[in-house]
């Protein structure tokens, strides 16, 4: 596919999910829906490989974490917000692992912390346990 947009659609009709592609690959910004409409997430594609900000939102569209991606890679800030939009952590990233990090009340992340994280398979798995111990450390 060259020059279009592929999309996906719930049983409902509304859309899944849409992805543009160019010269054969992604290029430009995949989105992701919930179910009611709300953006899930935007995945910036560049090259045919995620590069830029990457942008997941909750349910009710307020936006909840935004990570640097480089040629596919984790690598620069990761933001997480609040379900009001405040900072709640930030979180330095390099070769897909978490290097250094604060919650917003200034509580440096531990190495331990950070190396518990790393060792989730799932991106999503480890920024829930970093958000865990920023939320308990208010």
């Amino acid at each position: 596919m060259s020059g279009c947009v592929e999309r996906e659609y719930y049983s409902n009709g509304k859309i899944y999910w849409e992805t543009p592609f160019k010269n054969g690959g992604r290029e430009g910004i995949e989105k992701w829906y919930y179910e009611n409409g709300n953006l899930v997430k935007e995945v910036p594609y560049k090259n045919h490989e995620v590069n830029g900000t990457t942008k997941t939102y909750d349910d009710n569209g307020n936006l909840a974490l935004e990570a640097s991606v480089l040629n596919d890679i984790l690598h620069g800030d990761i933001k997480l917000y609040t379900k009001d939009g405040k900072l709640l952590a930030l979180i330095k990233a390099e070769n897909n692992k978490f290097i250094s990090g604060k919650c917003s009340s200034d509580k440096a992340l531990t190495s331990k912390d950070l190396e518990e994280s790393n060792k989730y398979p799932y991106f999503e798995s480890a920024i829930n346990h970093l958000e865990v111990i920023c939320v308990a450390n208010p």
